[in-house]
């Protein structure tokens, strides 16, 4: 064995050796946290976190090898140091465990479960509603509130919008009757109400204090506006 090969073997790796044991650690380092954060991180921010993370590790580290330089020390723990805490903020802020995200899985499966099953009784209330309307001989038949008050008022005053000489004036919008579930023979389209009291500029461009019903569709959405009380 020739004086070189001892002399590495008693004082430490070479810097060939030492670039060999980097980029293996940065490797396995990579690929750890990569996986470690999958579900955790979008895939690029993952890859540069990663990264980061592996760099400082992995390079603290080769500066620990021997042989072992005594100004390196330092900055090597220090480094190494600094990954941890990178990593150990990451984890901290943003790692989601396999158990939880199998949880929301399942969340979001029963929300969506409650959601179908919201949406067949909806159809089959409105399909009663129909049928109940058009064996009667009224003209108007209500079913009851609609709920959800707010978003009809606000849809309500989106409508009004829609209909009046300018829209910009429309203010002070509010519900004189809770939103409710009908049926008009004169509007077959026509699913819930909802009466208003807004102030708005008339043709004149004059501000009045007006009252009015805003007539809903299935969809929800504000089709038409009755200047007279159906209630």
């Amino acid at each position: 064995m020739s004086s070189t090969n001892k002399d590495t073997m008693k004082t430490g790796f070479s810097d060939s050796i030492k670039l060999i044991i980097f980029v293996a650690l940065f490797a396995i380092s990579c690929v750890g946290s990569f996986i470690f954060f999958k579900e955790s991180l979008w895939t690029f921010v993952n890859i540069i976190v990663s990264i980061v993370i592996s760099l400082c590790i992995c390079g603290g580290i080769s500066l620990l090898l021997p042989p072992l330089d005594k100004e390196g020390v330092a900055p090597g723990i220090g480094i190494i140091a600094i990954g941890i805490l990178v990593f150990s903020v990451i984890k901290g802020c943003f790692y989601v465990s396999h158990d939880k995200i199998e949880e929301r899985k399942r969340l979001a499966e029963l929300q969506e479960q409650a959601r179908q099953e919201q949406i067949i009784a909806d159809i089959k209330k409105d399909e009663q509603e129909s049928s109940v309307f058009a064996s009667s001989n009224e003209e108007i038949m209500t079913f009851g509130t609609a709920g959800n008050n707010e978003i009809f008022l606000s849809r309500a005053k989106r409508t009004i919008k829609n209909f009046a000489h300018d829209p910009d004036s429309v203010t002070d919008v509010e519900a004189v009757t809770p939103a409710v579930r009908l049926r008009m023979k004169d509007y077959p389209q026509c699913r819930y109400a909802i009466q208003v009291r807004f102030r708005a500029k008339n043709a004149l461009g004059a501000y009045i204090r007006q009252e009015a019903v805003v007539l809903f569709g299935k969809d929800g959405q504000g089709f038409k506006i009755i200047d007279k009380s159906i209630f």
